[in-house]
């Protein structure tokens, strides 16, 4: 039998933005998030990126002849 799996790799990286002269939390969430997504933020810098080992799981099998 011949089978064809699918796994899908997942992998996550933890990143650590510091961010100055805010005055609630709300607002340093999204200034990094802009910073996250390349956007200009003069008043957030990354400060740390840690890689993580990635996962894997299933997406899909199929049978390709018996």
């Amino acid at each position: 039998m011949k089978i064809r799996v699918q796994l899908v790799e997942t992998k996550q990286i933890i990143r650590t933005y510091e961010v100055d002269g805010v005055n609630s939390l709300e607002a340093a969430q999204k200034c990094a998030q802009r910073c996250a997504h390349r956007q200009f933020q003069p008043n957030t810098y990354m400060m740390q990126e840690v890689p993580c080992a990635p996962s894997y799981s299933i997406g899909a099998c199929e049978i390709i002849e018996c």
